[in-house]
């Protein structure tokens, strides 16, 4: 989910070239197939984050990298527990039987 400033939704972008660091927002992005189509990304669905950098010195040489955040996890519910505590109720009578 891409980064949102007031209204403004974006990606961040990190350019390190040479140990030279630049950052951009990047508000749409676009590319193209080998079939020549055009495929856009923008809104709530751009990443979190995207970093390119260069470093010969790596064994990769020029890497990207795109970082988006993680799912929110949903709150732990009754049925959870429920659950949880049977699972565990059964793993320590299957273990007293042994």
């Amino acid at each position: 989910m891409a980064q949102n400033q007031g209204s403004e939704l974006f990606t961040m972008v990190t350019i390190v070239e040479n140990g030279e660091v630049k950052n951009r927002h990047i508000h749409r992005i676009e590319w193209y197939d080998r079939k020549g189509n055009i495929h856009v990304v923008d809104g709530k669905n751009l990443p979190d984050y995207i970093r390119f950098a260069t470093d010969y010195r790596r064994v990769h040489g020029n890497v990207a990298q795109l970082v988006a955040k993680k799912k929110e996890s949903r709150p732990w519910t009754p049925i959870d527990t429920a659950i949880a505590l049977g699972s565990l109720n059964l793993a320590l009578w299957i273990a007293s039987m042994i």
